[in-house]
């Protein structure tokens, strides 16, 4: 990303000339300098308009807006060809604050810049374009397909069904769609035109909801179900991921011969289903009875309390921020989380891992490095934010193999110490130790 490095230094740069430029009588002769601070909130706009929402870059459009306002009587009088300009005796205090303001947006910037090139890019994977008018509902499927052995049979391979969040979509489960698939999943993926933030398509192109939709997820993304609206938009997101995992398990387990070849790989009998944040969470933990499950993965998120609470059929691993741990979290946050794991009829657990915080076991700390510093873990944090996914990716592989018949394709391994577990329900002979490899 040292292209957008490069770019939010020049809009630093630009703004603290407009900014210092008074202090200067070497610049009296330069007509206009003023005008660098609306250049800087042209190309401030279209950094978000090409690299898409950067939380990190908003102190930098913020403060290029300020000075531009500050800024508009000179450029209607520069604009009637009048000569004005701020030169003379003018005080301290105005051009130190503006540039101790300028020096923060640009610090922020800077430093939560993406690490990685290319951030929300999909790994490589199969695009499959679906449409069920019985659902009323498209879908962009993303396989991850584990690669042939070359010995010219066909394996089949377990199935893990990753609903993404709404926010952020299929791009913030990539890393991890591509770590299961490396331990021996086949792995489906998906986006929703018109509802996901974005859809992704074949072609890389980036598809948006309307207006409203946006608003809705803006306003559930700043104050969670604790307004009706949003507790509404939560409920919506749970309706609407239901339907998309319907949709999927039809594709699975249909007829052989009805099949699409895409899927001739993927064992129908051995699925395991990865519920990510708010709305994928309680959609998985609502999956019925008779689904082609063997397990339910549901990864940190909230759950909506309109209407009753889930009763997963399934059995189910939580997959937490150490936050949970906190007396403030657990009873706010996570309490309604923590009364389906321990009310469940069926073996849950819970594991969290020293440091996570809410988005840590996703891509969104890679592509939005300040959303990890803004919601950290309790605990001392891994420097690498990649570490947590392939941690997440390990859990689920250890946790699969509990449940699924045939695990031998499943790579399992044991995880860091810094992971703790909980349990709950009749576990009976299934070691739970062994989500953690042991």
């Amino acid at each position: 990303m040292r292209d957008l490095l490069l770019l939010e230094s020049l809009v630093g740069i630009l703004l603290l000339l407009s900014v210092l430029r008074p202090l200067f009588k070497s610049f009296e002769g330069i007509q206009g300098l003023f005008l660098l601070s609306p250049l800087a909130l042209l190309i401030t706009v279209g950094l978000f308009w090409v690299y898409g929402f950067r939380p990190e870059c908003i102190p930098l459009l913020l403060a290029s807006l300020v000075l531009t306002l500050l800024y508009v009587p000179k450029v209607i009088f520069i604009l009637r060809r009048l000569r004005t300009d701020d030169y003379g005796d003018v005080s301290l205090a105005g051009p130190l604050v503006g540039t101790v303001v300028v020096l923060f947006s640009l610090f922020v910037a800077v430093l939560y810049v993406p690490r990685v090139d290319n951030p929300g890019r999909i790994a490589e994977s199969t695009v499959l374009e679906v449409r069920d008018p019985s659902l009323k509902l498209s879908l962009i499927l993303h396989l991850f397909i584990p690669p042939d052995t070359g010995s010219g049979t066909e394996p089949l391979f377990p199935v893990a069904v990753v609903v993404p969040p709404v926010t952020g979509s299929v791009s913030a489960v990539d890393s991890l769609c591509g770590a299961l698939k490396a331990r021996g999943f086949f792995v489906v993926s998906f986006s929703a035109p018109g509802f996901d933030i974005p859809a992704v398509t074949a072609s890389g192109a980036r598809m948006y909801p309307a207006l409203a939709d946006l608003g809705k997820a803006a306003l559930f993304n700043l104050w969670g179900n604790k307004i009706p609206l949003s507790a509404e938009y939560e409920k919506q997101i749970e309706e609407e991921r239901a339907r998309a995992i319907q949709q999927v398990f039809s594709l699975l387990t249909g007829p052989a011969e009805n099949r699409d070849p895409l899927f001739k790989r993927a064992d129908p009998e051995n699925c395991i289903l990865v519920g990510y944040g708010s709305g994928g969470m309680g959609a998985a933990l609502r999956a019925p009875r008779g689904s082609p499950i063997r397990g339910i993965v549901a990864v940190d998120g909230s759950l909506t309390e309109l209407g009753t609470l889930p009763s997963p059929q399934f059995p189910v691993l939580f997959l937490l921020s150490d936050r949970s741990k906190n007396p403030v979290y657990r009873d706010s946050r996570y309490a309604p989380v923590l009364r389906v794991f321990r009310n469940g009829q069926v073996p849950t657990s819970l594991v969290t891992i020293s440091g996570a915080g809410y988005f840590d076991y996703s891509d969104v700390s890679n592509e939005y490095p300040l959303f990890s510093a803004l919601f950290p873990g309790e605990g001392k944090r891994v420097l690498r934010s990649e570490w947590y996914v392939q941690q997440a990716s390990q859990l689920i592989a250890n946790f699969a193999s509990l449940f699924i018949s045939d695990n031998n394709r499943i790579t399992r391994n044991r995880v860091t110490e810094q992971a703790s577990l909980e349990t709950f329900g009749p576990w009976n002979t299934i070691k739970a130790e062994g989500i953690l490899g042991q």
